[in-house]
């Protein structure tokens, strides 16, 4: 069953002048970022996708079927920054909040947790 995911990092678990590293980048701005999160989307196998980038956070909520792991937020980190090494991934692992969201009616504890962990 395919269930609500969120990845957030924000600037209560990383400094915020790291919140680039975080965001979706793409050489041809022509399309951007509707190409690249098409890209996202296909790579990872991604029905639905919200991508939020604010001063103070960078969130991805999103269905999917699979566990959200290490491994994930190892790709996901890759494919959203090319240019961070093995050993920035592996800190940045540390900083991203995930959540599981099973029920449409769980968004609004969802949103909750993010207020209250994230700032919002």
């Amino acid at each position: 069953m395919q269930a609500y995911k969120v990845i957030t990092i924000t600037h209560k678990t990383t400094k915020v002048n790291k919140l680039k590293d975080y965001l979706l980048s793409d050489a041809d701005t022509s399309d951007f970022p509707a190409n690249r999160l098409k890209e996202l989307k296909e790579s990872f196998g991604i029905e639905e996708l919200l991508y939020l980038n604010t001063c103070n956070r960078v969130t991805f909520f999103f269905t999917h079927d699979k566990k959200i792991d290490n491994k994930f937020l190892k790709d996901l980190f890759s494919f959203i920054n090319p240019n961070l090494t093995k050993e920035l991934i592996n800190l940045h692992l540390s900083k991203a909040l995930v959540l599981k969201v099973k029920m449409l009616s769980n968004i609004f504890w969802c949103y909750c947790f993010l207020r209250f962990f994230g700032d919002w």
